[in-house]
């Protein structure tokens, strides 16, 4: 045998054994990150579905850090989003279970006021959020908000005035007393913590419904219209756009603690909601509009939220 091809016949196996180990370690580098990766997807869960019921106005305290502006040039401060609200600042109201009452005819579900699941859908078919919806300046995005019936109802300052609100029940479900607030922005500043003075010494106030007793055991049917008188009614300017407020909860309005309120506010609710949130209810908004009754709902919705 020629020498040249004993080499050969030397060289080749040892060849072709390091292609083979080569091979098998990128086989199994390959296997590794197969399984690492099914393992990361496996721990990426997906959102839960939307449940609970938030409010949908202005709120710059929100998750995107944009100023939600509630009128020109002003943002809103209103409590809003539910989670990780400023030190100070209260959570926004949200409803864990508002399919058992609540306001109107209808309640959409979401789980927070700016992201996450939404049942609301803009006019493309596509999940839009309360406020913010993609990351845009907006709010007023819940269409499902229809409890309050004669929202062309004057709102003079320093007078009371009647609303009508329907609330609407789970007949299926044994349920009692609830409770109604009612708050509007009445010096168009961005928040409803504000208290006015009529002549000669009275005062009027931003919250106009204070936690009025609703006995659901007592409807005949699964709903009934409501009459609500307010308080005397703090409105600087009637005929300019409002912020609105209704909520409908199983226990009384929530109350700033001492120290984050001024001295004169003398405590009042500013439409915030508990840390733990509400256990049944809804809460509706309003950018109230003096001489449009219909409050049509925009796709994007338009008042401001700083609570983001």
């Amino acid at each position: 045998m020629n020498p040249k091809n004993r080499t050969e016949l030397r060289i080749k196996p040892q060849y072709t054994f390091e292609k083979t180990r080569i091979a098998l370690g990128l086989v199994a580098l390959l296997l590794a990150l197969l399984f690492s990766g099914n393992s990361v997807l496996a721990q990426q869960e997906d959102p839960p579905p939307p449940t609970a019921d938030l409010g949908d106005a202005p709120d710059s305290t929100n998750h995107h850090g944009i100023d939600n502006m509630a009128y020109p040039g002003v943002p809103g401060k209103f409590p809003t989003v539910f989670a990780d609200t400023p030190v100070g600042e209260g959570p926004g109201p949200i409803h864990l279970r508002p399919r058992i009452v609540w306001l109107g005819d209808r309640v959409s579900l979401e789980n927070e006021a700016d992201k996450g699941p939404d049942q609301e859908m803009d006019a493309g078919g596509n999940p839009i959020n309360n406020i913010l919806a993609k990351g845009a300046d907006n709010a007023n995005n819940d269409r499902a908000d229809d409890g309050w019936l004669n929202q062309d109802a004057p709102l003079p300052n320093c007078q009371e005035a009647l609303l009508r609100v329907r609330v609407r029940k789970d007949s299926s479900v044994k349920t009692g007393r609830v409770f109604l607030n009612v708050w509007i922005d009445g010096n168009r500043d961005g928040d409803w913590a504000d208290v006015g003075k009529c002549d000669p010494d009275g005062r009027s106030t931003e919250w106009i419904v204070r936690d009025t007793v609703v006995d659901t055991s007592t409807f005949v049917g699964d709903f009934a219209d409501i009459d609500v008188k307010t308080m005397l009614v703090y409105n600087e300017k009637p005929d300019a756009p409002a912020w609105m407020r209704f909520s409908l909860s199983n226990q009384p309005a929530v109350r700033p603690p001492a120290d984050v309120q001024q001295p004169d506010v003398n405590l009042v609710a500013d439409g915030r909601g508990p840390d733990k949130g509400f256990e049944l209810g809804e809460t509706e908004d309003y950018l109230r509009l003096p001489g449009q009754p219909d409050q049509a709902k925009p796709d994007f919705g338009d008042a401001p939220d700083s609570s983001n």
